[in-house]
């Protein structure tokens, strides 16, 4: 299944995930916390201060996401792929056990039910 990049989902998801990342990016240069981590990538990467805002934003962000967000958007990249829903649960799975967040161990059902509602 080739990917529809001019599908509405699609075109919408990078859009939500394009504005996330400008505003993380924005409280990254706010935040003082971040400040020696930057200072200390800058110095060894030799990038500029902006894009490893961004590369920072970007990171949280990915770790902040929670379960369903997630699943959902997992279950899309999947199908782009071109897998069928009975490859992709199964996998689903198997990839939440792999994250950061503790996630429960959740029925195929209830998977679906996160995408489908």
């Amino acid at each position: 299944m080739d990917h529809d990049e001019s599908s509405p989902l699609s075109a919408r998801f990078r859009a939500e995930t394009l504005l996330l990342t400008f505003a993380l990016v924005e409280d990254v240069q706010r935040m003082s916390e971040f400040d020696d981590l930057l200072d200390q990538l800058e110095r060894t990467t030799l990038l500029p201060r902006g894009v490893l805002a961004r590369v920072v934003g970007e990171v949280i962000e990915y770790q902040s996401e929670g379960i369903e967000t997630f699943v959902r958007r997992r279950h899309t990249e999947l199908q782009h792929d071109g897998f069928a829903n009975e490859a992709i649960w199964p996998q689903i799975s198997a990839d939440l056990r792999l994250r950061r967040f503790s996630a429960p161990a959740l029925t195929m059902r209830q998977l679906r039910r996160l995408v489908y509602g």
